[in-house]
C-alpha cells in the first residue's frame, strides 16, 4: 500500500488513503495501547482448573509471551465449555465484537462433531450436522472480516481414547479398536476448516492444530496422549504446542502487515497521483506522528 503525501493529491484521496490505513488492525493497534486479540472457542480454549489450580491455556501464553516479540497485546479468552458453532453465533456480538478485536482466533468443532452415544436413547447424529457447522463457521468468519478483524482459524485438536471415553463412545460410528478411532468424524470437520481457510485466503489464516497434534504423535517416543488431559482437552503441553504455532503465525502476520510490506507487493491508495508522489507506507514508522507531520507540512505550505 502507498499513501499519497503530495500537496497536488486531492484532499479526498488523502482522506481515502488514511481511511484504508486506519482499517488495518495493526495500524489501529499502533494508535491504541495494545492489539486486542480474542480467543473464541469451546472448552479446549476456555479457562480451566486442574486439581484446583488454573491450567495455563494458550491464551495465557499469548498474553505473557507476545510482548517479548514486540507485540503489546490485550488477550481476551472468550472460550465457553460445551459450545458448538451454533452457540458461538449467538454470543459472537456480546463476547467477541464488543471488544472491538483486531485479531480473533476461532476454534470450534470438538462439540459439533460429537455423537452422544451415552444418551438414552443414544444419539445417531452429531450435535451439529456438518453442513450446519460449515454454515455457522462461515457466518462467524465473514462477520469478523466485515468488522475489520484478522481471523486466525484453527482446526480442533485430535482426541485419544481413554477407558472412560470408550465406555461412553466406544461403538459405531466410532472405532474403539483404532487408537485414532475417536476422530473419525472430527477429521471431516477439520477438513471444513481447511476449506473455509483456503477459500477466504487473504482474510483468514489457518493454524492446523489437528495436523500438529498428529505430527507430534508420529515422533518416536511421543504420543498424542502426551498432549491431552482426558483424551479430549489439551494439557499444559498441548496448549504450549498450540501457543507456539499461534505465536509464530501472529509474528509473521505482524511482519507482513501493510506497515512493513515490501514495495513490490504494494498497491496505490492514491490513484490520482503518480508513483513518485506516493510514499511507501513502511517508511511511516509511527503512523500517528507521520500523519501529524504531514498535516503540519500542508499547513505551512
Amino acid at each position: 500500500m502507498r499513501v499519497c503525501v503530495s500537496r497536488r493529491c486531492p484532499g479526498g484521496a488523502v482522506l481515502l488513503a488514511w481511511t484504508l490505513i486506519w482499517g488495518q488492525p495493526w495500524v489501529r493497534a499502533d494508535l491504541r495501547e495494545a492489539l486486542t486479540i480474542v480467543a473464541f472457542g469451546d472448552s479446549t480454549t476456555a479457562p480451566r482448573e486442574v486439581e484446583g489450580k488454573p491450567l495455563t491455556v494458550y491464551a495465557d501464553i499469548l498474553r505473557k509471551e507476545l510482548p517479548s516479540k514486540g507485540m503489546k497485546v490485550d488477550v481476551v479468552n472468550a472460550g465457553a465449555r460445551g459450545d458448538t458453532t451454533a452457540d458461538a453465533t449467538k454470543r459472537l456480538t456480546t463476547d467477541v465484537l464488543s471488544h472491538e478485536p483486531d485479531v480473533v482466533i476461532v476454534q470450534f468443532g470438538a462439540n459439533d462433531a460429537m455423537v452422544d452415544l451415552w444418551k438414552s436413547p443414544p444419539a445417531t447424529q452429531p450435535r451439529v450436522a456438518i453442513e450446519a457447522y460449515e454454515k455457522n463457521l462461515r457466518t462467524i468468519v465473514r462477520t469478523l472480516c466485515d468488522r475489520g478483524a484478522k481471523v486466525v482459524l484453527m482446526t480442533p485438536n485430535r482426541f485419544r481414547w481413554t477407558k472412560g471415553l470408550k465406555r461412553r463412545y466406544g461403538k459405531p460410528p466410532y472405532q474403539p479398536n483404532d487408537p485414532d478411532g475417536f476422530n473419525v468424524l472430527l477429521k471431516t470437520y477439520a477438513e471444513i476448516v481447511h476449506r473455509i481457510a483456503d477459500e477466504e485466503r487473504g482474510k483468514v489464516v489457518l493454524v492446523d492444530v489437528y495436523e500438529a497434534f498428529g505430527a507430534y504423535g508420529q515422533v518416536a517416543g511421543q504420543s498424542v496422549d502426551d498432549l491431552l488431559l482426558d483424551g479430549i482437552h489439551p494439557n499444559t503441553a498441548g496448549h504450549r504446542l498450540v501457543a507456539d504455532r499461534l505465536i509464530n503465525e501472529l509474528v509473521r502476520m505482524r511482519a507482513e502487515s501493510p506497515t512493513t510490506r515490501p514495495s513490490g507487493n504494494q498497491s496505490h491508495s492514491c490513484g490520482l497521483a503518480p508513483k513518485d508522489h506516493c510514499l511507501p507506507l513502511q517508511s511511516w514508522p509511527n503512523p500517528a506522528s507521520s500523519w501529524a507531520a504531514y498535516l503540519r507540512q500542508e499547513k505551512s505550505a
